[in-house]
């Protein structure tokens, strides 16, 4: 089940939204004590907060607040928070600057188990991408790209940035340059 509503009006947009699994069962679960077989049932719900504003037509800013509580062994809870700052400016023309900063805090909770890619509730759990990007428009259809990523765990996590798998507490950066077409 879920809900959102948007407001927005001129430069201004703010929304929530809230979402809400019973008998969840994420792809990557993990198994609990030796012999022990993934995990079924539980649920988790989700509420997130949003806002941004245009100023001049040329830089935009947003802001995210998001809180996740997952209950996986149907005792117990694991809750995830998480922040995020975005900030697009159109320099002049074709030219413009994309900035994300995104941060995940601590998992708390009574669980034992971690849930996903969240680790099991305890300290230095969290992590932080920083992003930042170049792009030209060619057209109003064709846009180049240019991207650069960090991403730095806690000691005791290991979020990933998708392709290839993280250690504990470690770092991942990517550049990515695409090209962005719409029919």
């Amino acid at each position: 089940m879920g809900i959102n509503g948007v407001y927005a009006a001129g430069p201004l947009w703010v929304g929530v939204a809230y979402e809400k699994h019973d008998d969840y069962n994420p792809s990557a679960t993990t198994t609990i004590g030796p012999g022990a077989s993934q995990y079924s049932g539980g649920s988790d719900d989700n509420i997130t907060v949003g806002a941004g504003y245009t100023f001049a037509g040329t830089f935009n800013i947003r802001a995210s607040y998001s809180k996740s509580t997952y209950e996986p062994l149907n005792s117990g809870d694991t809750e995830v928070k998480g922040y995020a700052a975005y900030a697009d400016w159109q320099i002049a023309g074709p030219h413009a600057l994309h900035f994300a900063y995104i941060t995940v805090d601590d998992v708390s909770g009574s669980a034992l188990v971690p849930v996903g890619v969240y680790s099991a509730p305890g300290s230095s759990t969290g992590g932080d991408v920083t992003t930042l990007a170049y792009s030209f428009d060619f057209s109003k259809r064709t846009q180049i790209f240019f991207a650069y990523n960090q991403m730095k765990n806690d000691t005791n996590a290991k979020f990933s940035q998708g392709v290839v798998s993280a250690s504990l507490g470690g770092k991942q950066k990517s550049i990515g340059l695409g090209v962005k077409h719409s029919f």
